[in-house]
């Protein structure tokens, strides 16, 4: 369902995603906020910062893991952590 609304930008470098063993990409959604596709290349959960306020998380088969705000992990600091492992995911910005 977001992928067809949405517009690919770039691939996430290894920086962005704290590990090359990550695999990211940068898409803009229908409403101009941020999309990102995430996942691992290594059967790892890895923990994956994304600058945003507050997210919402989709699995690979489109259902709903919940929100995550900035401050869910302690500190508020204008990111949101996610722990992501090697099925797909999808983070969209909501603030």
């Amino acid at each position: 369902y977001w992928l067809g609304r949405a517009s690919y930008q770039r691939a996430l470098t290894a920086t962005e995603l704290g590990s090359s063993a990550m695999e990211g990409y940068l898409l803009t959604w229908a409403d101009g906020k941020p999309l990102y596709v995430l996942w691992s290349n290594d059967d790892q959960v890895r923990e994956v910062g994304l600058p945003a306020v507050q997210v919402q998380v989709m699995d690979m088969y489109g259902d709903t893991m919940g929100l995550i705000s900035d401050g869910d992990d302690g500190q508020e600091d204008g990111r949101v952590r996610i722990n992501v492992g090697p099925n797909p995911i999808y983070v969209r910005v909501l603030r």
